[in-house]
């Protein structure tokens, strides 16, 4: 091909991504896309074509004045949560690859607005945080994660804030990639006097914004593997996955610096355990700090102490084969809000759940016997139950549990510590209950 010809086809090639990029970015920026408690459709109608979709829901935090009463005021502790999740989908409908960066944004819809903290207050009042699924290869590019902050000193007196700020996402052709974030906002139950917000309802709604697409590279590459042991691998993608795949116990670690991960555990956010593994070892996953989710199919029976303390996981759902936990093996996680404990479980140990302050559900299995020192203390839980086949509650074991006010034993609900303590028929240690409202 001449030189000329060649200069001309770049030249072309360039006025016509300008083209697209520019239509692109014109179109997402009017509209605003908002969303609440439908689905919002947005087809291109420019060159490309491109989709871009999002479905959501609104955000409603109602007050009473009993959630925010002096008696259970702990800044630990939410008295009032809200969930909802929002859904991206991306269909670029073109013949090459293009890669979006968004924002997600929280806007006020009620004229009840959080802007200053109550007189006296330093600890958060409201706040919102994000995170992401994982799902499969359809996740791409940065899971930009908000951390729980101060929201008040986000917004100030402004009716909006950006939650999460230069998520990405990418695909071609006329399949459609999914993005789906899960958004948690929170009133905290302070120490001070808050009966101000009484009967107020804080509403709003989620939306994406400052949407711009350009052609780009996308896809998951591999930045990192090796061996756990002669029958266990790992691999680290670029998005985020650690995979583990293998056969046999995973070895048990003195220390997170023993990982052979560890050099790049800053990039891992999901966790995926396969093939035929039947143990994780003591410390193996301690201290990731980015880790946010934890899918296992292989048969696990037993998981290590300290082996996902100090992550960030917001949910764990554990196999029904799992039969023992080591002791603090899920301490110290500041997300953590919601457990699904293995039926063939036997014991919860010390200190297992010790200081998860946003946990607020957790089953405890029928077949557990015991339960540890300080098991599941400094947690978020309002009400806990405890089957029959419990014979043995430790000391503190729901100590500093700031919002625990009924305990459900033998069929009858409790409210006060002496009433369960006079008709438990275990072994109960000392101040099992300290720190709560039942005390």
């Amino acid at each position: 091909m001449k030189k000329q010809n060649v200069v001309l086809l770049v030249i072309v090639i360039i006025i016509f991504l300008a083209l697209i990029i520019g239509a692109t970015y014109a179109y997402f920026s009017v509209g605003n896309m908002n969303v609440i408690n439908a689905v919002n459709s947005n087809t291109m109608t420019e060159q490309n074509n491109m989709v871009f979709d999002t479905v959501g829901g609104g955000m409603s935090l109602n007050i009473s004045l009993a959630k925010m009463s002096d008696g259970l005021a702990n800044s630990k502790f939410a008295a009032v949560t809200n969930t909802t999740d929002l859904t991206v989908n991306f269909t670029p409908n073109t013949d090459y690859d293009m890669v979006c960066t968004y924002d997600i944004v929280f806007e006020w819809t009620s004229s009840d607005r959080y802007t200053t903290h109550t007189s006296g207050v330093t600890s958060n009042e409201f706040t919102i945080q994000a995170y992401q699924t994982y799902n499969d290869n359809t996740k791409h590019g940065t899971n930009n994660i908000l951390a729980e902050k101060d929201f008040t000193a986000a917004v100030g007196n402004n009716t909006s804030a950006v939650i999460v700020s230069g998520a990405k996402i990418d695909g071609s052709g006329s399949s459609t990639n999914t993005a789906v974030w899960h958004l948690i906002s929170r009133i905290y139950n302070l120490n001070a006097n808050q009966e101000v917000l009484e009967g107020k309802n804080f509403s709003g709604r989620f939306k994406v914004a400052n949407v711009s697409c350009v052609a780009g590279t996308i896809g998951v590459t591999q930045i990192a593997s090796g061996s756990v042991n002669e029958n266990i691998t790992w691999t680290l993608n670029s998005n985020g996955l650690l995979k583990i795949t293998g056969s046999g116990a995973m070895p048990d670690y003195t220390s997170e610096s023993e990982q052979p991960w560890r050099s790049n555990f800053n990039s891992i956010e999901y966790l995926e355990i396969t093939g035929n593994i039947t143990s994780i070892g003591n410390y193996n996953f301690y201290r990731t700090n980015n880790l946010i989710e934890v899918t296992i199919s292989s048969p696990i029976v037993s998981i290590g102490t300290y082996a996902f303390s100090s992550t960030r996981l917001f949910t764990m759902t554990m196999p029904n084969t799992v039969t023992s936990l080591g002791a603090n093996s899920f301490q110290n996680i500041s997300n953590l809000s919601e457990v699904t404990l293995s039926s063939a479980l036997t014991q919860i140990p010390n200190l297992t759940f010790e200081n998860c302050p946003k946990l607020i559900s957790i089953n405890i299995p029928s077949g557990v016997t015991s339960i540890g020192y300080s098991a599941i203390s400094t947690t978020g839980l309002s009400s806990i139950t405890i089957p029959n086949s419990v014979t043995s509650i430790d000391n503190r074991a729901f100590r500093n549990c700031g919002v625990l006010t009924s305990v459900t034993y033998n069929g009858i609900t409790y409210t006060s510590a002496s009433e369960f303590t006079s008709s438990y028929g275990g072994t109960l240690g000392a101040d099992v209950f300290m720190g709560t409202p039942l005390s």
